[in-house]
């Protein structure tokens, strides 16, 4: 099922488009001797689209069901929507921009960032009124969510700084 679940990102989507369907998770047999009865595998859908996160919903289950069935087996499928994608509004980027580089010079700030496509709830904020999501740079570690991720206190003042440069670019506007 898990390699099955590939050729829905690989055959039956635009390779233009992004869609990632991770299985990140296996619960099995407690012992390596014991073939289990039940398997529970959970993971993530990741896509810029939302008429993917519709077509990702529907045929996960017809594929695991297919599969599963080919070896005698069935399937129950719980698909939870988390967050929708984060999209930034256009003004109140071009501000958070212009407060970062007030901060740190405009070499220093990257407007040209490619698409990310980690799940972040301040998607439900920008749904709800205009805004944007920034990040902000933490020397070299690994990035959020990573084991090795190490947050350098150091970078607690630039963090600061354009939260105070932020709000007098807004109320300067």
């Amino acid at each position: 099922i898990i390699l099955g679940l590939q050729t829905l990102v690989s055959r039956r989507t635009d390779p233009l488009q992004s869609l990632v369907i991770s299985v990140t998770k296996l619960k099995a047999a407690q012992a390596y001797n014991i073939i289990p009865d039940h398997v529970e595998m959970s993971g993530t859908v990741r896509t810029l689209a939302s008429d993917l996160r519709d077509f990702a919903e529907r045929e996960i289950l017809a594929a695991a069901q297919g599969i599963a069935r080919g070896f005698g087996a069935d399937v129950e499928f719980k698909y939870l929507r988390s967050v929708p994608v984060t999209l930034n509004h256009p003004e109140e980027t071009n501000l958070a921009i212009t407060a970062a580089r007030s901060l740190v010079g405009h070499a220093s700030v990257d407007d040209k960032m490619r698409v990310s496509m980690g799940a972040e709830d301040f998607a439900y904020m920008l749904e709800a009124r205009p805004g944007a999501y920034i990040l902000i740079g933490n020397g070299s570690t690994a990035e959020c969510h990573n084991p090795a991720f190490d947050f350098d206190d150091e970078a607690l003042p630039y963090g600061i700084g354009y939260w105070v440069n932020l709000v007098e670019t807004v109320l300067a506007a």
